[in-house]
């Protein structure tokens, strides 16, 4: 069996949004902004795409109100996708990490 990545919107998202904070922040140029970029673009290019619906929504809203997660929303909502999906979660953040454990969705990276 072999293994595929899959890459949310939000993920996307979430990309484009540090290249432009490390571009703004002057850590990347104009030329490394629009590499990185593209790398990822590539590399999203060749994964499964994950469109987040309301059963993922609606998992992430009980996570987030289950106090001692004490999940931001992207990341219940990155973790609520994971779990509708059957998927293992690539992440390097630990609060996040242990809560997809809770939920037994299984962690890659954490």
């Amino acid at each position: 069996m072999s293994e595929r990545i899959i890459v949310s919107d939000l993920a996307g998202l979430e990309v484009a949004a540090v290249v432009s904070r490390a571009r703004r922040t002057r850590r990347f140029d104009n030329a490394a902004a629009t590499r990185a970029l593209a790398n990822f673009d590539e590399f999203r290019g060749a994964a499964l795409p994950l469109r987040h619906g309301r059963g993922d929504f609606e998992l992430a809203d009980a996570l987030v109100r289950h106090f001692s997660t004490k999940l931001a929303a992207a990341d219940a909502l990155h973790l609520a996708s994971a779990k509708n999906a059957g998927a293992a979660l690539a992440t390097f953040d630990a609060r996040l990490a242990d809560a997809a454990r809770k939920q037994g969705v299984e962690v890659a990276l954490g």
